[in-house]
Parts: structure tokens; sequence; C-alpha cells
């Protein structure tokens, strides 16, 4: 998967390096950060800020002074509540089988979990075209 990763992001102008990654976050509370900002675009600022921080320089998010830095330089407070609408979220995912990050649905049937080559999801796709639900 990393290898498709680091390829894919170079054609777009993003420079993965998986090797300072130490750490693996638990991202639930990373989500309640971004649904506790009650603003979409809010958060998707600071979830890019996130994923630049912590996919090209390695930074630990599982460290809250390091996620409070990044959610402070995108001009917002990190609120570290629960969220109802995360945890149910969250249940509603697990009852459809989904337990790994990313997993793509179609059609309401077919689970794919993680990176993908291109010829794999076009088999899905062709699949899924030609038997409709």
């Amino acid at each position: 998967m990393g290898g498709l990763l680091h390829e894919a992001g170079q054609d777009v102008g993003i420079a993965f390096d998986f090797k300072s990654i130490k750490t693996v976050p638990n991202t639930l509370q990373l989500h309640y950060i971004l649904a506790n900002l009650n603003d979409h675009q809010a958060a998707m600022q600071v979830k890019e800020a996130m994923f630049v921080a912590y996919f090209t320089q390695g930074k630990d998010l599982t460290d809250r002074h390091v996620v409070e830095a990044i959610v402070t330089n995108q001009g917002y407070e990190a609120n570290w509540a629960a969220n109802a609408l995360v945890d149910d979220s969250l249940t509603a995912n697990k009852n459809k089988g989904i337990t790994v990050v990313p997993t793509f649905v179609i059609n309401d049937e077919h689970n794919i979990s993680g990176a993908q080559e291109a010829a794999r999801w076009e088999k899905f796709i062709l699949r899924s075209l030609s038997n409709p639900k």
C-alpha cells in the first residue's frame, strides 16, 4: 500500500514520507475535534493540515500538544469533547462491516478496503455496472 500511495502522491505533488511516521494514532479524538468545529470548511482545512503534518512531516498525532498546535495554526481551538455524530457514524459503519480506513462501498454491496491498484478498481466498477441492484 505504501508504494502505491507514494507513487500516487508524486503524481499530485504530495511528498509522502512514511519513514518519518513513528506512531499510528487512534483517530477517534481527531474526529471529535473536526466534528466539534461545526463548520465543514473549517474541518476540511484542519483535516488537510493534519494530513500534511502526519503524512509528509511525520508529526505524532497522538501528542495533544502537536494536535493543538496544528488546530491553532489554522485559526481554531481544539475541542476534544466526545461528539454524538462521530459516535453514531462509527456505530453505523461497524454495523455495515466497515472496520478499516479507507473502505469504499460500491452499490451498498461491495466493501473495498485499503489502497488498490487501478486494475482492481476497474474490475469492481465493471462488475457493479453489469450487476446493478
